[in-house]
């Protein structure tokens, strides 16, 4: 682990710490920025002959590697080493164990003799002369580890890299961090609002006093139907009704659910799903959603089953409720088959259940029965 910040030996050193520190940060928002950081690195600290870095994330099962930067290092190369070597080589094998924040010198992991006989050596390392690395294990994911690794010939003095690095080691494990918390937000994001916008449904999310932080296009349709209004930026819903469930949900312990119908300024009604959060789920949503308690969608997808209130259908018709939940499994293109199978009865039953829903509905069919339940009020 990171010991107390050693000495540097040369006044101009922390200058260079100074300068390189800031340099560390500056990826953060800009990540194109490590090849260049991480080449004054080398350029400040390195000694002679050492001309190369790696920030790579390696996996082992499956081996896998994936660079974040290497600079001074030939075309080709990268490739090369994530297909082949990545994940599967001495200096890998030792390096996962450590804690993360360890500075590292591969000579006190392997011997010299031991690691010239690896593949990674007589196949890939020997002919650049290098057989030693120094860096610095940086961050840890499932089955992956984060490193920053310096190779190069082993016969130079690397005391003073080991110094600037355990220094640094903090800055480039906060900066490595922030970025990838940045990289994911932005992602996370970027999914919730192309998802929102290809919803066939209104998407919006609402902050505790009904403010609206984000809608969709799809949501304008529904405030020209009248089944919602929007009046300073501030969501409602016309139907009091409505209105009134909503506020309740708001008062409820998140996370917690609803789903109702409003009606539009026609006759017809639509489907109302709502959703009380708790805040700190929002940081998994997306950061764009900070501050979101509430979340609706609203209306129906084309090919969407309908949504049939049983206790509706017992009111108008006298249905019983074993009749009522057969009327809307049909109406929702459930087969009197199939409705059978799922409540374990005969299809005799299921069939003679359906004599006294047509009885009592005036449906000659499935068809016509499932015609009459769409036309009702909701």
């Amino acid at each position: 682990m990171l010991t107390e910040a050693p000495e540097l030996r040369r006044p101009s050193d922390w200058e260079a710490i100074d300068f390189l520190t800031g340099r560390i940060y500056d990826c953060v928002l800009d990540p194109s920025s490590w090849d260049d950081a991480l080449y004054q690195i080398i350029t400040q600290f390195c000694p002679i002959g050492w001309q190369g870095a790696f920030l790579i994330w390696e996996g082992h099962a499956p081996p896998r590697g994936h660079f974040i930067a290497a600079p001074g290092i030939t075309a080709g190369v990268r490739e090369m080493y994530s297909a082949t070597y990545a994940g599967r080589n001495p200096w890998s094998d030792r390096i996962r164990t450590l804690p993360n924040g360890t500075v590292f010198d591969t000579r006190d992991l392997i011997s010299l003799e031991a690691f010239k006989d690896s593949q990674l050596s007589r196949a890939f390392l020997e002919p650049w002369g290098i057989d030693r690395c120094v860096g610095v294990l940086l961050d840890s994911r499932r089955d992956e580890r984060l490193s920053l690794t310096l190779p190069g010939p082993g016969d130079r003095e690397v005391d003073r890299l080991k110094r600037a690095l355990t220094i640094l080691a903090p800055h480039l494990q906060r900066a490595t961090r922030i970025s990838h918390r940045i990289a994911s937000l932005q992602l996370a994001s970027s999914a919730t609002a192309l998802a929102a916008e290809m919803s066939q449904y209104g998407v919006l999310t609402l902050d505790r006093q009904l403010t609206i932080l984000s809608a969709n296009r799809r949501s304008a349709d529904y405030v020209q139907s009248g089944a919602i209004a929007i009046t300073g930026n501030r969501l409602s819903f016309p139907h009091k009704p409505s209105q009134q469930r909503l506020l309740q949900l708001l008062q409820s312990s998140p996370p917690m659910g609803d789903a109702f119908r409003v009606p539009t300024a026609g006759d017809e009604t639509i489907p109302v799903l709502a959703a009380h959060i708790a805040p700190q789920s929002t940081e998994m949503i997306g950061q764009d959603l900070k501050g979101v308690e509430l979340i609706l969608t609203i209306g129906s997808a084309p090919d969407e089953p309908p949504y049939i209130e049983l206790s509706n259908l017992v009111a108008w018709f006298d249905l019983t409720p074993t009749e009522a939940r057969l009327a809307v499994d049909l109406a929702k293109g459930i087969s009197l088959r199939d409705y059978a199978g799922r409540r374990a009865i005969t299809l005799n039953a299921a069939r003679f259940t359906l004599k006294s829903v047509f009885r009592k509905t005036g449906a000659k069919s499935q068809a016509q029965l499932a015609a009459i339940l769409l036309r009702l009020p909701r």
